[in-house]
């Protein structure tokens, strides 16, 4: 199933400020940039984070929780909205991720993007980030300094959820019922009538 694929940004940050002895700070004051839904090119944005804490550091990542508004639309009239809930800062990478799930809010637009994406879901999401002053430094390295690192979105995706709508549910239970049916039919050596003889 298509997936919303997020291209570099062209405006607004990221920042990462370590927080000795193995954590960081990190927020935003909203990001956006262009992304793509099968061919449609759209835009996307992501709402201002403040002081979210990620750490203390395990193993190259940086367990976080932190919230952020998330908005994509394009010209033919697909829109998403939804809310991200970021769960981790993974690194030891000059492109570290961010980790996290996004709670969809409301959908509009063409058949193929509101099959895609249902207001409720809980669709996976990630981002990995680039450097804007690239140096020695990792984030990893910064969390044991006073030291500040500036990022931007280098690429991402937000992945639709394999789970069938419930429609989808009704039909597939139908033709269960009716599978199961012709199988007592064959069992039986007849028509299956549903009723039992008493002897």
């Amino acid at each position: 199933m298509t997936q919303i694929t997020i291209g570099e940004s062209n405006s607004g940050t990221i920042d990462f400020s370590g927080s000795p002895p193995s954590s960081l700070t990190w927020g935003s004051p909203g990001i956006s940039g262009t992304a793509l839904f099968d061919s449609d090119i759209g835009s996307y944005t992501f709402g201002s984070v403040a002081n979210a804490v990620a750490g203390p550091l395990d193993g190259g990542n940086f367990p976080t929780s932190a919230g952020q508004a998330f908005s994509y639309a394009a010209p033919d009239g697909d829109s998403l909205s939804g809310t991200v809930q970021w769960s981790l800062v993974k690194d030891h990478s000059v492109n570290p991720d961010l980790i996290g799930t996004m709670a969809v809010n409301s959908v509009s637009g063409d058949a193929a993007f509101t099959t895609a994406f249902h207001p409720g879901d809980s669709v996976p999401i990630d981002l990995a980030l680039r450097f804007v002053n690239p140096g020695s430094l990792l984030l990893d390295d910064l969390a044991g300094t006073n030291a500040s690192i500036v990022t931007v979105i280098s690429s991402g995706e937000i992945v639709p959820s394999l789970i069938p709508e419930p429609s989808t549910l009704v039909i597939c239970g139908i033709y269960g019922i009716a599978f199961a049916v012709l199988l007592l039919t064959r069992k039986s050596g007849g028509t299956y009538t549903g009723r039992r003889e008493t002897v």
